[in-house]
Order: structure tokens, then sequence, then C-alpha cells
């Protein structure tokens, strides 16, 4: 049981809204560009998470990456997580 709703009586209420991925998300998925050696994850400092970008050019250990929300960011090489694109977990708020 989500951790937000409060049982009162009755039978425990469905997960399924929180364990589904809806159509038009998977759609919305198959959709973005993705490239196995050119696809990463960037840390964000404002949130604490991180955005997904491609790489666009390494110089050194500098690499320049695009995130996909159109900018730009130019970091160091050894803070791009190596994680699999498959691995993220799928949420939605």
């Amino acid at each position: 049981m989500p951790g937000h709703v409060k049982k009162s009586t009755g039978p425990d209420p469905d997960p399924s809204p929180w364990l589904i991925v809806s159509p038009e998300l998977k759609e919305k998925l198959k959709a973005k560009p993705y490239d196995a050696k050119k696809s990463c994850w960037t840390p964000d400092k404002a949130t604490g998470g991180y955005n997904e970008g491609l790489i666009e050019s390494t110089d050194g250990d500098k690499v320049t990456v695009k995130i996909l929300t159109n900018n730009e960011v130019r970091i160091n090489q050894i803070f791009l997580p190596s994680i699999p694109y498959n691995v993220m977990p799928i949420c939605t708020l």
C-alpha cells in the first residue's frame, strides 16, 4: 500500500496506478534519441538528481554534454556516472 494513502476499512487499494507504465509514456520514451555510446546521465546540483543527455564531444578529460532540455553542459569526465539507460527507474509525478 502506498505510504500516503491511509487505509480505512475493507481491502487494500489497487496498486496498479503506481506499478503500470501507461502506453502514452511508453511511446514518449521510445521517441527519445538513444545511442549506447553517447547517452549519459549528468548530475544536477540544483535538484540532487540527474539529467539525461547526449555526449557531443570530449576534450581530454572534459566532456561536452547536450542535455535533452536544450541545455549544454561541460563537465569533468569522472563525474559522468556509467549507468546503463535501462537501469534508471521510470517514475512520473
